[in-house]
């Protein structure tokens, strides 16, 4: 079992969530930065349909996202490009997160022919040397089942709308919620849940003891949680760069690589 695949039935459950909230400190800082942010929306769209198509995992979802995220947050990347990017991002995660991950591997660049194999390795090189190999990362994904098992007694289980802990989950793919961690997001989805089918009271002292955050740890998250539930589209921030390209489509600029 993966030490990112965090279930109640895991014998060493509680050693392995301690472990997954230190990990979170090294993560490295997201800054904004890529001049790609404009066509995110787009694809973000296109990774969620490629997860429900290939009923790929929520922990698949979100390692991808995280993985193409910080890769066009260090890199500038051609827009013919892009697809690439999200793709071979998408295969590494089925790779770390995913058992039959052969299947889905071959699923997923079987209708999309545009690129050639070598086309793809290359890629998939690029942004493993980028991550350093560095994938088991944890995600929101990450905790939220066992934070659903260990935080919400049987008789609460029965009334909480699955779908809606995925609404919320879906809303912190918006950009605003890297400012928090992925443990924060998980715990605070749980408690915006609980508060919306008026489970009292909303957050007790064992989700306090299983999550390790107090409602004062949450509320900013659970607040952009509420006012994110009102928009209708996700925040847009564009930053626009100047591109500079050679021939060989590789270029430093401000610490960045381009690819063309």
């Amino acid at each position: 079992m993966s030490v990112n695949q965090l279930t109640q039935e895991f014998e060493y459950a509680d050693e392995c969530l301690q472990h997954l909230l230190d990990t979170e400190h090294k993560r490295p800082d997201f800054h904004l930065k890529s001049p790609q942010l404009d066509a995110r929306p787009d694809l973000m769209q296109r990774i969620q349909v490629l997860c429900l198509c290939l009923k790929l995992s929520t922990r698949v979802k979100y390692l991808s996202i995280y993985i193409m995220d910080f890769f066009m947050d260090n890199h500038v990347i051609c827009e013919d490009k892009l697809e690439l990017v999200l793709m071979c991002s998408l295969s590494i995660a089925v790779k770390v997160e995913e058992c039959d991950r052969t299947v889905k591997y071959s699923q997923m660049f079987s209708e999309t022919n545009q690129y050639s194999s070598e086309e793809v390795l290359e890629m998939e090189e690029l942004i493993i040397n980028h991550f350093e190999w560095q994938f088991l990362t944890p995600t929101p994904a990450t905790y939220i089942d066992y934070f659903c098992a260990k935080c919400l007694p049987e008789i609460d289980s029965k009334k909480l709308n699955k779908s809606l802990i995925e609404k919320y989950m879906d809303k912190s793919i918006d950009l605003r919620f890297y400012a928090f961690r992925p443990s924060v997001i998980a715990a605070s989805t749980i408690y915006y849940t609980r508060e919306k089918h008026h489970l009292t009271p909303v957050w007790p002292k064992n989700a306090q003891n299983i999550t390790k955050y107090s409602l004062t740890d949450l509320k900013d998250c659970i607040h952009e949680l509420k006012k994110y539930d009102f928009l209708t589209t996700p925040s847009k921030r564009f930053i626009n760069i100047g591109k500079q390209l050679n021939d060989s489509g590789f270029v430093d600029y401000d610490n960045k690589t381009i690819i063309s």
